[in-house]
């Protein structure tokens, strides 16, 4: 059933991507999809994208809640997530995400007796070299990193990947941030104006709300 299953998003360093999954598929998941990207993030309060170098890597796996979460415990306890610049691990609803021809927003239910997450990831697809306009849009509206990624599938021959069974071609641009509730709305509001995302081929966008996650650091006052 799709209500007990989860992904696995974990963003650490260049080169450490194989590794998630291997200790992924201990924690009993099957293979991953590995994606490139760099990060983006200013020394702030919320200095999570800070993982030492600029480039990282972003595995996705997919999995039941358990296993997801006794991933991450893994995860979380081999990479030290405790310290700031390890990387970041969290997990989403696989029932959350959406498809979509312009603009998704997805809120997770709390009717229902579910905890509300505290915080949101905000996906934004464009062409190629238009991720730095989405990531200005987002700063304005109060975003303090992100990281934008192409995609890289399994085979190196391959012409397109996929990422939530959406078909990214190469001359595509992902960014993904890490957003507080609070200003998940105001942030997602910005890059749908700035971008004109609601006119077609503009692009797409939509956010998932985080079931768990480890490795965000908020600096003392």
């Amino acid at each position: 059933m799709l209500n007990n299953i989860e992904l696995l998003i974990v963003i650490v360093e260049f080169g450490m991507g194989s590794k998630m999954i291997k200790l992924g598929r201990k924690a009993g998941l099957g293979g991953g999809t590995i994606f490139v990207g760099y990060g983006t993030a200013k020394k702030s309060r919320l200095d999570f994208w800070e993982l030492g170098m600029s480039r990282q890597e972003i595995v996705l796996m997919g999995g039941t809640n358990e296993n997801i979460h006794d991933a991450l415990i893994l995860v979380k306890e081999k990479l030290h997530l405790e310290r700031p610049g390890k990387g970041v691990a969290l997990s989403i609803p696989i029932n959350t995400l959406m498809r979509e021809s312009q603009v998704s927003v997805t809120k997770k239910n709390t009717d229902e007796g579910g905890k509300k997450p505290m915080y949101n990831v905000i996906y934004t697809i464009v062409e190629m070299g238009k991720s730095d306009e989405v990531l200005e849009a987002a700063r304005k509206a109060g975003s303090t990193g992100a990281t934008v990624m192409t995609g890289r599938g399994s085979g190196i021959h391959e012409q397109s990947h996929k990422l939530f069974g959406m078909e990214i071609e190469p001359q595509k641009e992902i960014v993904m941030i890490i957003a507080h509730v609070d200003k998940a709305v105001a942030i997602t509001a910005s890059i749908r104006k700035e971008l004109e995302i609601d006119e077609p081929g503009h692009g797409i966008i939509f956010t998932i709300p985080v079931d768990e996650i480890h490795g965000l650091h908020e600096d003392e006052k």
